[in-house]
This record gives C-alpha cells, structure tokens and sequence, in this order.
C-alpha cells in the first residue's frame, strides 16, 4: 500500500461554467459504454477563449438507434461529414472545434445532498465559423469530391 501525505494533496475544486456559448476544441473521446451496453464517447472540450479559457467540459454521445440522430448533428456541427456510410473513430473529433452551449442543472448525489453541473443540451453544438485552426467544415454532398476515381 503506498504512503500518502493527504496534508500536501490540494483539494479538488469544480468549476462551474455559467450558461452560454464557448469556442470549444475536443481534447479527448474515450470510448466506454454504459451500464446497459450501449456504447457511448465521452468527449472532453477545452474551452479555447474568453474568461475561462483552458476549463474543461464533457458531453456524451451515445451510439443507440434514439440517440443516433443527436451524434449525427454534433459531428456535423463539429465538421464532420456527416453523409453516407462511414467508419467513424474517435480520433476523429480530436481537434475539431465549435461553440458549445452549456447550461447549468441541479442534481443530487449519493449523499442526496444538491448539487449543480454543467451540462451540454440535446442542440447545443453550433458550427464555429470563425475558426481559423485548419479544421474542415462539413461539405456539401453534391460539392464532395473524395470519392473520384483520379
């Protein structure tokens, strides 16, 4: 068992984001899949400007027939594109960025003491369109030229 000086360990502070919009870059997606089986990633963002620049967010998106829709949407607004069959990864998101909406909700813990988180809604992605880090955005179907024989 190893030795821990507790007294040097810093405690842990949650910052809470207020509501509103944040230029956002996905840092990570880690795959995981939850207590019913449904796969889902966690993204991580990195808030990129403003006042809290460097504070980080999480959402998930779950790859079941329901929530396919809502990963199809984020993707897109995250320059993905989003049309035909395709063998998505996470690596693919990394890097990527947009604005993110972020809301704040109150929940309570296994103590049943309240408290409150962020949280991104079911819409909350938009496309960044002032981005200038050399992330693509979405092309238009009949604009694609990827998939030319030359």
């Amino acid at each position: 068992m190893p030795m821990v000086n507790w007294d040097k360990i810093k405690d842990s502070e949650y910052t809470l984001i207020p509501d509103g919009d944040y230029a956002v870059i996905v840092q990570e997606v880690v795959e995981k899949n939850a207590k019913t089986g449904i796969m889902y990633w966690d993204v991580e963002f990195m808030i990129s400007d403003g006042d809290f620049a460097g504070h980080k967010l999480h959402d998930k998106l779950f790859f079941s027939e329901k929530a396919l829709n809502r990963v199809k949407m984020a993707c897109h607004r995250l320059g993905v594109n989003t049309t035909g069959e395709y063998d998505f990864q996470p690596h693919t998101l990394i890097g990527r960025t947009c604005i993110l909406t972020v809301l704040t909700e109150e929940y309570r813990d296994n103590n049943n003491t309240t408290k409150q988180r962020n949280l991104v809604p079911y819409d909350g992605y938009k496309l960044d369109d002032s981005t200038t880090r050399g992330v693509s955005k979405p092309v238009d179907p009949k604009d694609d030229t990827s998939n030319l024989p030359f």
